[in-house]
């Protein structure tokens, strides 16, 4: 036998064809993993919005004048909310239609409703159903005004 064949480089060519081999098993896998879990488009309706974005830009124009804040956490898995106005000043008896949706994995919306427990102090009456990361999604509605917000909030 020749002293090239016994080279431990004579496997170089077989180890290079399962390192591709590999990869290209570990990425096949990755990317049906990646389409098996995505959820789809966020919107079907992006050209209407589109086509309304002036009117979006001057709602949000209107809502930025009022100057409140809107300030979301959790107690005991319950949303919690804290609105004050540009003053610092609670803000009360606002009205509040919200939907608390997961923004990862599987879909799982919710329409909490909110009660005011103190001034300026709203708290969801049931509580979220599952850990993690939930976007709520609120319009919050005073006599004369309305705002949308978007708030993140963790279940642990």
């Amino acid at each position: 036998m020749s002293e090239a064949a016994r080279s431990g480089w004579r496997f170089f060519p077989y180890a290079m064809v399962g390192s591709i081999g590999l990869m290209v098993v570990i990425d096949s896998g990755l990317a049906w993993t990646a389409l098996r879990s995505f959820p789809g488009l966020a919107a079907t309706d992006v050209f209407d919005h589109s086509n309304l974005y002036d009117q979006v830009l001057d709602i949000a124009a209107r809502e930025a004048q009022l100057g409140w804040t809107v300030a979301g956490t959790v107690e005991n898995g319950q949303p919690l909310l804290a609105l004050t106005d540009r003053a610092g000043q609670p803000l009360r008896g606002l009205r509040i239609e919200a939907t608390a949706e997961r923004p990862l994995g599987a879909a799982n919306i919710t329409t909490p409703s909110f009660r005011e427990v103190a001034p300026g102090r709203y708290l969801a009456t049931v509580a979220l159903p599952l850990p993690g990361q939930w976007d709520l999604k609120l319009a919050l509605h005073s006599e004369t005004a309305v705002l949308h917000a978007t708030r993140r909030v963790i279940v642990k």
